[in-house]
């Protein structure tokens, strides 16, 4: 496994055996996550919250199927926080969005894989 390989495998939490089913369908992932960024940063700016909510509800349910630890972690964060206080900020999204840079980086990095 390339080094780059091996942060994939533990940003997904994955053997070598899973991260081989995982390389074949990572594009696909990567690109409609970061589609699904796009969409979520346009509900916030427009103050839809539900469409915000069912955007990160959806990159939620998208992360676990994968295994994306960091990335459904801050989207159940986002989740239960709204659910208590009824409020999302500018922070919030950006914790999310470092967890989406970093996959992007180990992703565009490896590749050539």
């Amino acid at each position: 496994m390339t080094q780059n390989t091996k942060a994939l495998a533990t940003f997904f939490d994955a053997d070598e055996k899973r991260m081989n089913f995982l390389k074949a369908i990572l594009p696909i992932y990567v690109q409609e996550l970061n589609k699904a960024v796009v969409q979520m940063k346009n509900a916030y700016q427009a103050k839809d919250t539900d469409a915000f909510l069912a955007i990160i509800h959806k990159m939620k349910g998208s992360a676990l199927t994968f295994g994306a630890k960091p990335i459904s972690s801050e989207c159940i964060l986002i989740e239960d926080k709204y659910e208590l206080i009824k409020d999302i900020t500018e922070i919030d999204i950006e914790v999310l969005l470092v967890a989406v840079e970093e996959l992007n980086e180990i992703y565009s990095e490896d590749e050539g894989y």
